[in-house]
Parts: structure tokens; C-alpha cells; sequence
């Protein structure tokens, strides 16, 4: 009987000694989220981006085919949370706070975008001279010739 308490008692003590260190050594939470458009259904392949902003660092992730996001194991700090898709305004949200061991969740509603259009001109304009009538060309022989 007493063989059967030392043995227990050792192994609580060692469970307590060698558990102790990985509790020590969380550094991280997670945000989770959905993203929604304006009716409030949910936005698939929406890019997601967590900025700390204490060091700067990134990452991005896309919603899934239910709109949701995750980032895992995110270094305790505050983020800002972008959220971007074709058709959309880019929303932000700022001051999302990640806590040690915990999840947060920030749900982001995008409004409907303009449509832009870009027209780039890759050719000059043609020269054209406004203060005269005369009307000036170059032929080539072969043109007067034919």
C-alpha cells in the first residue's frame, strides 16, 4: 500500500513539474470571423489580412465557400483586420486586441464597390496644327507612282 502512494504521489508530481513549463510558454491567441456583404449572406474567397501593428508583421487568409476566416496562434498584441473582395469596398476593422490563450472574433460586413474602369493610352496623339489651313503630307514614290 505504501509502494501504491509513493507511486501516485511521484506521479501527480511529475504531471505538475513537467506541465508547469508548457503553460509558461503560450504566446499566442486566434481571431475567427465572418464575412458578409450588405443582405448578410456570407462572402466566399474574401482575402483577409491580420496586421500587428506593434511589429508589423502580416497575415492573410481567405474566407471559406461559408465565408468564415481563421488565424491560429496570432502573437498576443493588436491587430487591424483588412478585409477585401472583388465587387466590395476594402473594410477595415482596427484595434482588434489578441489575448494570451483566447479567440476573438470579428465579423466584417463589406459594402458593394464601384465599378472602376482604367483606361490606359499607350499611343501619342496625333500633332495636329490649329493655326493655319495648310494641310501637309509626305508621299512615298512608289504612292505617287501608283
Amino acid at each position: 500500500m505504501r509502494f501504491l502512494r509513493f507511486q501516485l504521489g511521484a506521479v501527480l508530481a511529475a504531471l505538475i513539474l513537467f506541465t508547469m513549463p508548457v503553460w509558461a510558454q503560450l504566446t499566442s491567441g486566434n481571431i475567427t470571423g465572418t464575412v458578409y456583404d450588405p443582405t448578410g449572406a456570407t462572402v466566399p474567397g474574401a482575402t483577409i489580412t491580420a496586421h500587428n501593428v506593434d511589429t508589423g508583421v502580416e497575415n492573410t487568409t481567405t474566407s471559406t465557400s461559408k465565408g468564415d476566416y481563421l488565424f491560429e496562434n496570432l502573437p498576443i498584441g493588436t491587430y487591424t483586420i483588412s478585409v477585401s473582395s472583388p465587387g466590395f469596398t476594402k473594410s477595415e476593422l482596427k484595434g482588434v486586441s489578441v489575448q494570451l490563450n483566447k479567440t476573438v472574433t470579428s465579423n466584417v460586413t463589406l459594402a458593394v464597390g464601384q465599378a472602376t474602369t482604367s483606361v490606359q493610352v499607350t499611343e501619342s496623339a496625333v500633332a495636329i496644327d490649329t493655326t493655319t489651313a495648310q494641310i501637309q503630307t509626305t508621299f512615298e514614290t512608289k504612292e505617287i507612282s501608283d
